[in-house]
């Protein structure tokens, strides 16, 4: 059992990992009916406002097309001058110089990749998908809608491909649909907002639930995909979004691959030829029989292993990165080491034996660069160990996926799966844009390879147990086992094979591999949000948790305002107090304590992201897009300090009050569904006692495990 529970410690009720309190939340119960909202209702046209949105998401799927299209040629021409560069003028030279130049280029590529993240924008690091998930989820993440992350993003992206590191392209450039759906609704012509009407939190979400779906269809090829992909993360959502999703993501896949076919010369315009899956061809195309579903099974007990113990991994390494890399220094040094290790095993390999294969390729670009890798090989045959060591990993990826039986040996294929695992697992984390999708896809087609050669052909021969199905079903089963989810990665799979009967082992294989890795930990993005602290809330409430109340998890430590305050003195309660929300009641001055005793009736809530506009001279909107830097540069544009602030005018009137007995399981419920930011605490005489924010209910996770259930609670940080 100690065995047991090292391995199921979970970063979940790690104290290392805690809650920020920094964080907002998004406010879905906002605008509320005040005196300053009631005169905007009159002057807003709905004809004008649905038009207006409508425009937004056609922008959104042209515009997000477009960039992905950008992005993704830059990538593959500056991976094929790379390519080019070393197998005609670096390699000929012999291992004694060609050793010390690569290294020499992945160790600066990689460190340039990391600068910025470190020096720049730090919310670029890592996958991105938790990023996207947690702000579907209502977590207000900070940074993720600047457009300068576009850049930082695309640059960091685009040099660790370039430095041979595994993490692909595809995850970390999805949070650019959130960014641009954003900024879209935001855009001004001469300080005037062309689109006034859609910046409150329910248009932002919205609309960077459109953004994602376009970006995800875009990036993987596979529209309903992409659609699922969000709507699984969404905290709520309605019909008459799901009709927005669908449209801009069939605006943005159809975009790109219209052009990129058109580029790349490809003759059928409506085939993806960017997906991952997409050179199965007529005879590679995946079929199955009934006979071969408990194969299905045990790849899945394959998958649902493999999988959580790279999670595991990755948790572990966690743990060590915040205790003993602390500083950017030792960052940049993890990552130069990082990148030799990564580099070295593989190129020496190169140089050591060859391993050739014939070409099976349906895209232009990858007989581009196919042609380029024949170095120790004969004519009509590219150097498998020269793709792992040059190509980009979605292209080895697609590569991987059809080689036939025979063309790969057992050796290499082992020592591949070895391979990319660990650097995998090492590489996430790190202070540069890292992958999840890619290099679990290539795992598993690797390990499927082999499932396929050692148990598959024993039992139904090498005519009925084709390469490709086996690669496909293991990429399928690796990828479930790390993230554990189930219709958005299955949809995406059918979607991309183009054969929808084989949506059946699809799923059946997912399932059983999710239900399976749930036994032993949580998913890759859980883990990541938790390493983060985003308080992402599930999608029902804990069924342990009848017995608590709101009085066992509310904030008793409670910051109210009086109805009307000097600009000092907000500006001064700001400044102090890190709250997010502030109770208004009607006393004489700021109000604080943490004693848990009743306070007084409350008269409405105020939020922080509202107060700080109000110090403003020139108020062009309700709330703060930006809290942080917005009250960073109120010296710039600051009333003057004995300016009176009516409170009652802007605040909520009419808030959430919960009475302090109520169970919890009706408390998570009511503020899920919802997507509310606050919850007022009262006793029987309707005095407020505390509050309840997205951080209190976040904390709590059922951990289900092979010999037990349990509740954990996940603290904060402190205020």
């Amino acid at each position: 059992m100690k065995i047991l529970s090292t391995l199921y410690k979970s970063v979940h009720s790690d104290p290392k990992f805690l809650l920020r309190r920094d964080i907002e939340s998004f406010n879905c119960d906002y605008p509320f009916p005040n005196a300053e909202r009631v005169e905007k209702e009159e002057k807003l046209n709905l004809l004008s406002y649905y038009y207006t949105k409508w425009a937004i998401i056609i922008l959104l799927g042209v515009i997000i097309g477009i960039i992905m299209l950008v992005i993704t040629f830059i990538i593959e021409e500056l991976v094929f001058f790379k390519t080019k560069l070393f197998m005609e003028f670096i390699f000929p030279l012999g291992a004694g110089a060609a050793l010390p130049i690569y290294m020499l280029f992945t160790v600066c590529f990689s460190l340039l990749s990391a600068l910025p993240v470190l020096f720049w924008y730090p919310t670029v690091q890592g996958v991105g998908i938790p990023e996207t998930i947690s702000y579907l989820n209502g977590v207000d993440i900070p940074g993720l809608e600047r457009w300068t992350q576009i850049p930082a993003r695309l640059l960091s992206t685009t040099l660790m491909v370039l430095a041979g590191l595994p993490g692909g392209q595809t995850e970390a450039l999805l949070p650019i649909g959130i960014t641009v759906a954003s900024n879209v609704a935001l855009l001004k012509i001469r300080e005037r907002r062309i689109f006034p009407n859609h910046r409150y939190d329910s248009d932002r979400l919205e609309l960077g639930a459109v953004g994602l779906g376009a970006a995800a269809s875009a990036n993987f090829g596979t529209p309903l995909g992409g659609v699922f992909l969000v709507l699984q993360q969404l905290s709520t959502w309605h019909a008459g979004m799901t009709f927005l999703i669908i449209v801009a993501s069939l605006l943005a896949s159809y975009l790109f691959i219209a052009v990129y076919n058109f580029v790349r010369d490809v003759d059928d315009h409506y085939h993806n030829a960017n997906s991952f899956f997409s050179p199965f061809e007529d005879e590679n195309k995946p079929d199955f029989s009934l006979s071969e579903f408990p194969t299905f099974i045990l790849m899945s007990l394959i998958g649902g292993v493999i999988g959580p113990f790279w999670v595991f991994i990755h948790g572990q390494l966690s743990r060590f990165r915040i205790r003993f890399i602390q500083t950017k220094i030792l960052a940049l040094v993890e990552i130069a080491v990082l990148s030799i290790f990564i580099g070295l095993p593989i190129l020496l390999i190169f140089f050591a034996q060859e391993e050739c294969s014939k070409y099976y390729w349906s895209t232009n670009y990858g007989k581009m660069i196919l042609d380029e890798l024949h170095m120790h090989c004969p004519e009509g045959k590219f150097n498998v160990r020269a793709l792992m060591l040059l190509a980009n990993p979605e292209t080895v990826v697609r590569t991987i996926l059809i080689i036939p039986a025979g063309e790969l040996s057992q050796s290499f294929t082992i020592f591949a799966f070895l391979f990319v695992f660990v650097a995998s697992a090492l590489h996430l984390g790190t202070w540069t844009t890292n992958g999840i999708v890619v290099p679990n896809l290539l795992m598993g087609a690797l390990w499927g390879r082999l499932f396929k050669l050692f148990v598959a052909d024993m039992l139904f021969g090498p005519e009925t147990a084709k390469m490709a199905k086996y690669s496909f079903l293991g990429a399928v089963a690796q990828i479930a086992g790390v993230t554990q989810y189930s219709i958005a990665f299955g949809v995406m799979m059918s979607e991309s094979v183009g054969v929808i009967n084989f949506a059946l082992p699809v799923f059946i294989i997912i399932f059983c591999t999710r239900y399976i890795s749930t036994l032993f930990c949580s998913g890759i993005y859980e883990v990541i949000s938790c390493v983060k602290g985003y308080p992402i809330l599930v999608d029902s409430a804990p069924p342990l948790c009848v017995d608590l109340s709101a009085k066992d998890i509310m904030s008793t430590r409670v910051v109210a305002f009086p109805t009307s305050m000097t600009a000092r003195n907000v500006k001064a309660a700001l400044e102090k107090y890190p709250h997010l929300e502030f109770p208004v009641m009607d006393i004489g001055e700021v109000l604080d304590t943490a004693s848990g005793r009743p306070l007084g009736v409350a008269q409405g809530i105020i939020l922080r992201k509202q107060l700080i506009p109000l110090l403003q001279t020139e108020r062009k909107e309700s709330i703060a897009l930006h809290p942080e830097s917005e009250m960073n540069r109120l010296s710039d544009n600051e009333v003057p300090e004995d300016t009176p602030i009516d409170i009652a005018r802007y605040m909520n009137h009419q808030p959430y009050f919960v009475h302090q007995d109520l169970p919890l399981n009706r408390l998570y419920t009511q503020f899920e569904c919802l997507n509310l930011h606050t919850l007022l605490v009262v006793n029987e005489a309707f005095q407020l006692v505390g509050v309840l924010t997205r951080k209190d209910f976040s904390g709590f996770k059922i951990e289900n495990r092979i010999y037990r259930s349990k509740i954990s609670y996940r603290p904060s940080g402190t205020l």
